[in-house]
């Protein structure tokens, strides 16, 4: 019975964060893509001219296509969403960890340096600052300004300038992302919970960054050099190998999405951030559809229609 309550706990976590919503919707797409290209490949084996007719496609020359490319695709894609995860996980938090008094911050948030000093910024003023302020760039991400209205707002600042074009990929990189929210040894702690959570496995944090350094390796040789080899040969790939890639990624951004559980909010002024809720109206075209989906996490509301 406490498995199952702990099960059920777990899935609402993932339910409840809209970073994990959106990898959990590329990781899919991945996922599709690498069954597509087996769909090709027995193309490629097995129809004959008469299947071709039948599928509308005559004049398609089997020999000009390679499954494998469409496995290459993919594999740079489940990285993307990587990458992408680990951004929008690390500034849902500090949206709302800005707004926390100094002993419930990370050390590192604690510490960011605003305009050559120590932030020292105040818990719940202003909290509706946080939202409609900033808009984004040509990259998607968001930009800083030169003004503030809230001592907060320079610290959110400094953090999102700090992570600006910055990729997440790499273990090490990742750790480093991650540290403006977590205190603790991520890749650690996150092979305790993989462990404790499917105890047929066994991993460490060291085999953890290892895999992961292997994938963002194998990625960048598919999108700086083709994934060419000796004799400019492309190195073999298969839909298993891509399959067993994007599970693992799951599984490590799963782990991570329960060790640091939902967003802190003791001491957040609910009704500073549904003021700010009720003033976007989660209008996507105004850019501000992701602070509301913030909101509607961390106070449990539906999306306003």
């Amino acid at each position: 019975m406490a498995a199952a309550v702990a099960s059920l706990a777990h899935v609402a976590v993932l339910d409840r964060n809209h970073a994990y919503t959106v990898f959990k919707h590329n990781i899919d797409a991945v996922r599709a893509m690498v069954d597509a290209g087996q769909v090709m490949d027995a193309l490629m084996q097995h129809a004959t001219a008469a299947d071709l007719a039948r599928l509308g496609v005559a004049e398609l020359d089997l020999s000009r296509l390679d499954a494998t490319d469409m496995y290459r695709g993919a594999w740079g894609l489940a990285v993307s969403a990587l990458d992408r995860w680990v951004s929008d996980e690390i500034m849902r938090r500090v949206r709302i960890l800005v707004l926390m008094p100094p002993d419930r911050r990370p050390r590192k948030l604690n510490n960011v340096t605003v305009t050559g000093a120590v932030a020292n910024f105040p818990l719940g003023q202003g909290t509706e600052a946080l939202f409609g302020r900033y808009g984004p760039d040509e990259g998607g991400l968001l930009v800083g300004r030169s003004s503030y209205t809230y001592p907060f707002e320079r610290a959110y600042d400094a953090v999102l300038r700090s992570l600006h074009r910055k990729t997440f990929q790499h273990p090490d990189k990742i750790a480093t992302g991650f540290r403006w929210v977590y205190d603790g040894d991520l890749w650690r702690d996150t092979a305790d919970r993989i462990n404790r959570e499917s105890p047929d496995t066994a991993v460490s944090g060291d085999s953890l960054k290892h895999r992961l350094a292997e994938i963002a390796q194998r990625r960048n040789r598919i999108v700086h050099r083709s994934d060419l080899g000796h004799r400019f040969q492309k190195e073999p790939l298969n839909a298993s190998e891509v399959h067993d890639t994007i599970d693992f990624l799951e599984r490590v951004v799963v782990a991570i999405t329960h060790l640091l559980g939902d967003v802190p909010t003791h001491g957040v002024d609910l009704g500073s951030l549904w003021a700010a809720y009720v003033n976007t109206r989660c209008d996507v075209d105004s850019g501000h559809a992701w602070d509301c989906d913030l909101f509607c996490e961390i106070s449990e509301l539906p999306p306003l229609s």
